[in-house]
């Protein structure tokens, strides 16, 4: 079937190349994302240690439906690891607006003893986001149908194609607000697993 996306979740590697090959064309498309993440100066470049993307995105596969996708995770020198890896076919509803939020629920323990000395147990966290977007009122009730349809699916919803960091990947929930001109707002939470 044809497909746009790859997202590669929690990944240590220093490079991922993805390579779209069709039986008729050949190679269609090659995209290599470097994971060492940018620095703000030369101070950092000098003295801080090198920091890696841990999440990686490809929205740019083209719509070859015999085509092959390969993806080579590369660590050099160590071992690369993929946590998650989802492909499938886009939908682009609306523009999400400014202000969308993002955050952890954190499982960790924290109690006091009698004398207020902190024992802390650190377990693990999700991710949890919600954002508003805004979809015209030609699209609405379709894009409403495809939510409420993933109500108990695991779902990636992808904030922003340039920010692999803002991809969530969990359960769905929605609500919807009418404005009965020529768009509808919907908010859109995802809570991601552990």
């Amino acid at each position: 079937e044809v497909i746009d996306t790859l997202s590669l979740r929690n990944i240590d590697a220093a490079t991922v190349t993805v390579t779209q090959t069709d039986p008729v064309d050949g190679v269609v498309l090659t995209e290599v994302i470097d994971l060492t993440e940018a620095v703000g100066d030369w101070w950092e470049y000098l003295y801080y240690p090198i920091v890696r993307a841990t999440d990686a995105l490809v929205t740019s596969l083209l719509p070859y439906r015999n085509a092959t996708c390969t993806v080579l995770i590369d660590n050099t020198g160590g071992t690369a690891t993929c946590g998650l890896f989802v492909v499938g076919l886009s939908i682009e509803p609306g523009g999400a607006e400014y202000g969308a939020t993002d955050g952890i629920d954190d499982y960790s323990l924290v109690e006091a003893d009698a004398w207020g000395v902190r024992d802390i147990v650190e377990r693990d966290y999700s991710d949890d986001a919600e954002m508003t977007v805004e979809v015209l009122t030609t699209v609405s009730p379709s894009f409403r149908r495809t939510l409420a349809s993933r109500r108990a699916i695991p779902t990636l919803v992808i904030l922003a194609d340039e920010r692999p960091d803002a991809q969530y990947y969990g359960l769905i929930s929605f609500r919807r607000t009418f404005r009965f001109f020529d768009s509808d707002i919907f908010v859109v939470t995802v809570k991601g697993f552990t």
